[in-house]
């Protein structure tokens, strides 16, 4: 029997922070492909009154869900509220699996079958960022993989090194940008963050999956593309 996945992206800001990636994002989406899967796609446009045009004219003629929602709360607060909706109908609407797929993040297009092939939890592809210094999510400064582990109750970046010869690896932690999670896992954790303390809802979830026995797989031969704020790619 053919799994349901439903792939969800918040979009934030798009205009101003990620309009850079989004002819990329929309013509990967197209191209995404299935033999195992039935794919449906939502996307929560975190957006002012005015640009809700913009967005649902590029998303005509696709396949897309789109709702929108309030961007007056801060980011945190919104990435959360869009996260959980999805989680939401994921439950309620009978989906197997939810794919978190970012905007700025341009994957493999076999994705979807890449990641249910190991049959994990929580499995995620690979991608860096750049980490300033001072950030207290990363080891040291500069490109990072999105992956973590504790260490004294200490959050600790792997090296590049220990990321290869690619393979199935299991982390304490990893992004939400490019990350398969099964119901079940979805029905015993929510996302959540908290006010004034300086992480984001990928720590959390980290956190609750460890304190629920879930363990988190990074397969760190599928490497996706990921552009930054300022559009450059690493």
């Amino acid at each position: 029997m053919r799994k349901k996945i439903l792939i969800g992206t918040p979009v934030t800001d798009s205009l101003a922070y990620k309009n850079y990636c989004l002819e990329n994002y929309l013509s990967m989406l197209q191209e995404l492909k299935s033999d195992k899967t039935k794919l449906n796609f939502m996307i929560i446009l975190e957006c002012i009154q005015q640009d809700a045009a913009y967005y649902i004219d590029k998303y005509a003629g696709r396949d897309f869900r789109i709702e929108l929602q309030d961007s007056q709360s801060d980011i945190p607060e919104r990435m959360v509220a869009c996260r959980n909706r999805m989680r939401e109908i994921v439950l309620e609407e009978g989906y197997d699996y939810l794919l978190f797929l970012e905007q700025d993040i341009l994957p493999d297009r076999r994705i979807p079958d890449l990641l249910l092939k190991h049959g994990k939890p929580v499995c995620s592809a690979l991608y860096f960022n750049i980490v300033r210094k001072g950030n207290p999510s990363v080891s040291y400064p500069g490109y990072n993989p999105m992956i973590w582990r504790y260490e004294d109750d200490t959050i600790v970046t792997p090296l590049f090194e220990e990321l290869f010869p690619p393979a199935l690896m299991k982390f304490d932690g990893c992004g939400l940008g490019c990350v398969l999670i099964h119901r079940h896992v979805l029905e015993k954790i929510a996302f959540r963050y908290e006010k004034d303390k300086p992480y984001f809802e990928e720590f959390y979830f980290m956190h609750d999956c460890k304190q629920h026995a879930i363990d988190i797989f990074v397969d760190t031969g599928l490497i996706c593309r990921h552009y930054t704020r300022k559009g450059y790619e690493t």
